[in-house]
């Protein structure tokens, strides 16, 4: 019997493994597949695995409670339940923490595709941490910079004023030694 055919299809099958491996591996954002029904993760790439510090194994064992606090499971429970109806999801931010403790902040978008014949909501995962604190620092800089605006303003409000209540006062200082020695 010639097998030929079959070889064939099951070599051009573990390319395309191997490919989207190297792919779903090689990515700058951390994957997590999750079950829809269940919120359970089936998969994680390894960039994942460096964000959170957590081993895949670990990941999948104790789901996201192990890298969310209560608030921020809530959010990620609704946005399952969002992409449950409408197939496409996101959250801006979210708090979570690496496994020594360390406090993240991340961007979060999901969407329900089909893999090998099963429904899994696919996310992506992008550590926002230095932006979210770059953004805080320009918005501290801009509020000092509105307060110095505002100081400056104030200063040179003062200082017209003062100029305009003086040249009265001098007038009158100036003309009072004169009526003195008149009187």
């Amino acid at each position: 019997r010639d097998i030929s055919q079959r070889k064939a299809a099951e070599d051009a099958l573990l390319a395309t493994d191997a490919i989207f491996r190297e792919i779903f591996n090689q990515t700058e954002d951390a994957i997590i597949f999750f079950e829809p029904a269940t919120g359970d993760i089936l998969d994680v790439n390894i960039t994942t695995e460096n964000l959170y510090g957590f081993t895949k194994l670990e990941l999948q064992e104790a789901g996201i409670e192990t890298f969310c606090n209560e608030e921020s499971c809530q959010r990620f429970v609704g946005l399952i339940s969002e992409i449950n109806k409408t197939g496409a999801a996101q959250i801006e931010t979210l708090n979570c923490y690496k496994k020594d403790g360390h406090p993240i902040v991340v961007s979060l978008r999901g969407k329900m595709m089909t893999l090998q014949g099963s429904q899994v909501i696919y996310s992506t995962v992008r550590d926002i941490t230095e932006r979210v604190r770059l953004e805080n620092e320009a918005q501290e800089i801009q509020a000092k910079l509105i307060h110095t605006n505002k100081m400056t303003s104030l200063g040179l409000l003062v200082s017209g004023m003062a100029h305009e209540i003086n040249n009265p006062n001098n007038f009158v200082l100036a003309n009072a030694q004169l009526l003195n020695n008149i009187w």
